[in-house]
């Protein structure tokens, strides 16, 4: 039968072994929409994005779930005289995660350091 001691110190090896969450710090967007060349950058914990109408909070979080959930679909979000959009999502764990739309090109590029 385990100690006190024993099963606390159990606990603490667990603890020790679970992996920290893994959030996003940064989005890079390129040629995304009205966005030429933003980088956002984010700290742990709740972020706000605040601005005036039509300072592209939306397209921000339009760029994320382009990368994310492929959506939208289409072209329609590449700046016009663009020849293609780029968005790049940076992970608390160096993990990057990066898509590339334009009229002949479609990609999605994963990036682990590891």
């Amino acid at each position: 039968m385990a100690t006190e001691d024993q099963t606390e110190s159990n606990a603490n090896e667990v603890a020790e072994t679970e992996p920290e969450a893994r959030y996003i710090t940064k989005i890079h967007l390129e040629n995304f929409q009205d966005h030429t060349d933003t980088i956002i950058e984010l700290e742990p914990g709740i972020n706000l994005i605040t601005g005036s109408s039509d300072a592209g909070k939306s397209a921000a979080l339009r760029a994320l779930n382009f990368v994310l959930h492929n959506q939208p679909r289409g072209d329609a979000f590449i700046q016009l005289g663009a020849s293609e959009a780029i968005v790049t999502i940076e992970f608390s764990d160096g993990m990057t995660a990066q898509r590339i739309k334009g009229k002949s090109r479609n990609a999605i590029l994963i990036n682990h350091p590891d």
